[in-house]
């Protein structure tokens, strides 16, 4: 038996609000839980070449097709640290909109590791059974303080008073 095709979220979204044909949807599956960040990245930049316009972001995590049957510690452990969950946000560079918004995005940085260490620090794979999971390596959490570094580097500048900097 072959595999059933689903639309996507985007797909589902504009056709269950009836969303008009010239909306622009992307659909950011695969990415896990960085996903969002893009989603958002994305948004913010329509927003700024596009005036007067509303952006909705849908993050969801599913964790269902990754979850791992098998025996092998490094590939159990996501079972316990990943969940589902979702959320929506409404990004809009409207003014007439501004004074009812609950935040304002002043600043979004986003880092890319691009080392061995870091692309292999989360990979999915199958374990020697065959079995499909998540594999998390011993460095998960030394490549995860890296990142966290680069993001802060990048980030403080820009919210930090220059005695803090």
């Amino acid at each position: 038996p072959g595999s059933t095709r689903k639309s996507s979220l985007c797909a589902m979204a504009a056709n269950k609000f009836k969303m008009r044909s010239d909306v622009r949807t992307y659909n950011l599956s695969g990415q896990g839980c960085s996903a969002s960040l893009l989603a958002l990245d994305l948004c913010s930049e329509l927003l700024q070449n596009n005036p007067d316009s509303i952006g909705v972001v849908v993050s969801t995590e599913l964790i269902t097709r990754s979850l791992y049957h098998g025996h092998e510690k490094s590939m159990l452990l996501q079972n316990t640290l990943f969940r589902s969950g979702g959320a929506a946000l409404l990004l809009t560079n409207r003014s007439r909109l501004v004074a009812r918004a609950k935040y304002h995005l002043r600043h979004l940085v986003r880092t890319q590791c691009t080392d061995d260490g870091s692309y292999h620090s989360v990979y999915e794979c199958q374990d020697e059974t065959g079995r499909a999971g998540v594999r998390l390596s011993k460095d998960i959490v030394k490549v995860a303080g890296d990142a966290m570094k680069r993001n802060l580097t990048q980030l403080g500048p820009l919210v930090l008073p220059l005695s803090e900097q």
